[in-house]
C-alpha cells in the first residue's frame, strides 16, 4: 500500500484525501491513510465513489474532523 501520513510532512489538521462538492465517479484503493483531522473526507454529492482496500488509521477530530472516512 502507498502510506499517505501527516507525521511524513503532512498537515494533522487538515484532511489526507479531499473529494470536493459533486467528484463523481472517484475510486480510492491500496492506500493507507493515517494521522490526519479526517482520513477521507467527501463533500457532498460525491455519486458513486468506490473505497476499497484502504487502511485509516489514527485519524482523530483535531480541528473539527470526522476521524476515518466520511461522506457528507
Amino acid at each position: 500500500h502507498t502510506i499517505i501520513a501527516a507525521g511524513n510532512g503532512g498537515n494533522p489538521a487538515l484532511d489526507g484525501i479531499f473529494i470536493p462538492s459533486g467528484i463523481v465517479g472517484v475510486t480510492i484503493e491500496k492506500l493507507r491513510v493515517e494521522g490526519f483531522k479526517s482520513g477521507i473526507y467527501g463533500a457532498r454529492f460525491n455519486d458513486n465513489t468506490t473505497v476499497q482496500d484502504v487502511h485509516v488509521y489514527n485519524n482523530n477530530t483535531v480541528g473539527g474532523g470526522n476521524g476515518g472516512i466520511f461522506f457528507n
